[in-house]
């Protein structure tokens, strides 16, 4: 079966994303395990971006790889600007 993935492959993963969340500081799984959803991990990450640089969006959006009106935009529909 190339296409099914076994139990310790999941457990592998799983401890890797563990280990990549403690780093980032960002929750890639929600406390019941699942995986949180993409909107949900962006909008933490983008936060963690500006924290990081100080606040500054330019810089942020940047090292994001996004335009500064794209990342504006982000924060806006994310209602996560009030929070950064």
């Amino acid at each position: 079966m190339a296409g099914s993935v076994k139990h310790n492959e999941l457990a592998a993963v799983s401890e890797a994303s563990v280990t990549a969340t403690q780093k980032s500081g960002v929750m890639i799984l929600a406390p019941d395990g699942n995986v949180r959803t993409l909107m949900e991990i962006e909008a933490d990450l983008i936060h963690l971006a500006v924290s990081i640089y100080g606040g500054s969006v330019s810089k942020a959006a940047r090292r994001l790889g996004i335009g500064r009106s794209t990342l504006y935009r982000k924060l806006d529909t994310a209602q996560i600007g009030s929070s950064c």
